[in-house]
C-alpha cells in the first residue's frame, strides 16, 4: 500500500495545472509498462544465455528474473482493483446518502401522484354514474 501512496502522491504532485489522473490507472500503466519491459529483458537474456557455458542455469536465472517481474506487475494490477473496489465503495455509499436525503421529497411527489390519480379515478366514477343516470332517464 505504500507503493500506491509513492506513485498517487508522485502522479498529483507532477503539476498542479494537469488534470486530475486516476490513480489505478496510473498503476495499471505502470504495470503494463513494467510487463513490456520484463519481455523485451527476458528476450534479451534468453539469447545473451547461448553465448554462455552454462546455458541452461543462465536461462533459469532469466526466467526467474521474468517471474519476479511479472510478479511486482501483477502486484500493481492488485492494488489498481482495489483502489477501484474503495472508489466504487465510495461512490455507492454517497448514491445511498443521496438517496435518503432525496427520500422525504420522493416520498411526498407520490403522494401527490396517488393524490392525482385518486381524484382522477373518482372524477371518472362520477362522470360514468352521471351518464348512466342521463340514459335511465331517456330510457323513461
Amino acid at each position: 500500500m505504500i507503493l500506491v501512496a509513492t506513485i498517487v502522491g508522485g502522479a498529483f504532485a507532477e503539476d498542479a495545472t494537469s488534470p486530475a489522473v486516476n490513480p489505478s490507472e496510473a498503476l495499471r500503466e505502470q504495470a503494463t509498462q513494467l510487463r513490456s519491459e520484463a519481455e523485451r529483458r527476458f528476450a534479451e537474456q534468453q539469447a545473451a544465455c547461448w553465448q554462455k557455458f552454462l546455458v541452461s542455469d543462465c536461462r533459469e536465472e532469466a526466467a526467474q528474473a521474468h517471474r519476479n517481474e511479472l510478479a511486482r506487475a501483477h502486484g500493481l494490477e492488485r492494488e489498481a482493483h482495489q483502489l477501484d473496489l474503495i472508489e466504487k465503495k465510495r461512490q455507492l455509499a454517497e448514491r445511498d446518502a443521496q438517496r435518503q436525503i432525496d427520500e422525504p421529497a420522493r416520498a411526498e411527489a407520490a403522494a401527490a401522484r396517488a393524490e392525482k390519480n385518486r381524484r382522477q379515478v373518482e372524477e371518472a366514477r362520477l362522470r360514468a354514474e352521471r351518464r348512466e343516470a342521463e340514459a335511465a332517464k331517456e330510457r323513461r
